[in-house]
């Protein structure tokens, strides 16, 4: 019998991940993030950051390690489920990120083998446009929702930038779709 995959903690993970990447910028206007600031207030930089990169790396790391053991589990026990075409269509229009050298579209599955196999992360930081008269001596920053891992493949370096909000989009769709096509008490049958 395969691991158990529960969906619904992938659907949590990418609903927290939305919602990081729709939350930062008022989170940083609000608290006048800046990196350099010494001004001490309740939440810093330091704080921010810090949270914000081990959550968003955690989320996606579940993400990414679920969604590839069901695309195995599937491969595995459903020889009816069409993968290409299933990546097609979580895809849709989406672009998930840019793999640097790369002229391919980046399907799920090799976003989620990046995200695993990376051992450089980080994330992109947008400076804010300020309000006329007001915060103008600083520059205040918010995360973009842009990761950017780094990693190597045999003797070669690649950089990919992922886009985690349509990251997330794209699982969402691969979830549901496979949620419709395949037979779970098939694929999950129970070995004694």
């Amino acid at each position: 019998m395969p691991h158990s995959i529960n969906a619904d903690e992938v659907n949590q993970s990418i609903f927290i991940l939305q919602n990081f990447c729709f939350a930062s910028y008022a989170f940083c206007k609000k608290y006048e993030i800046n990196e350099y600031s010494e001004i001490e207030k309740e939440f810093t930089w330091d704080y921010y950051y810090g949270w914000l990169r081990t959550l968003v790396s955690e989320h996606l790391l579940q993400c990414a390690i679920k969604i590839r053991i069901l695309q195995d589990v599937v491969r595995e026990n459903d020889e009816e489920v069409n993968f290409t075409e299933l990546e097609e269509q979580a895809l849709g229009d989406l672009v998930l990120g840019s793999l640097h050298g790369d002229k391919n579209v980046l399907t799920v599955r090799e976003a989620c083998n990046k995200i695993i196999h990376a051992v450089e992360v980080s994330l992109d930081w947008t400076p804010m446009a300020y309000e006329k008269g007001i915060h103008e001596d600083k520059i205040l920053q918010f995360w973009s929702g842009i990761v950017k891992l780094r990693g190597k493949k045999g003797n070669s370096n690649w950089e990919l930038s992922l886009d985690v909000e349509k990251f997330c989009i794209a699982l969402s769709r691969f979830l549901s779709i496979l949620e419709d096509r395949v037979n779970w008490g098939h694929a999950y049958k129970w070995n004694y």
